[in-house]
């Protein structure tokens, strides 16, 4: 295994930041009832679950980004529980 550069875990917990502002928008979104067809790719849940799972593919992925990933796919799934439930 190639060990990760101190650099490779700055990206991904910038990455990993990133990904959680933006299903903290996506809940508000869907709280608030602004989040429509789902037509931009930004605004589905598995867009994000792909970018969560390609992150943890990554080799060295910290225990502590793997728990953060975890709690953002729980999230991810019950904002697509909440727009399955709207259909």
């Amino acid at each position: 295994m190639i060990a990760a550069t101190p650099d490779k875990f700055i990206v991904a917990v910038q990455e990993l930041r990133h990904i959680g502002q933006m299903v903290t928008q996506l809940e508000r979104l869907v709280q608030n009832r602004e989040l429509r067809d789902g037509s931009l790719a930004v605004t589905q849940p598995g867009y994000w679950r792909n970018r969560i799972s390609r992150l943890l593919a990554r080799p060295a992925v910290s225990r502590n980004t793997a728990v953060q990933a975890s709690a953002l796919l729980a999230r991810l799934d019950g904002i697509a529980q909440a727009l399955k439930q709207r259909e």
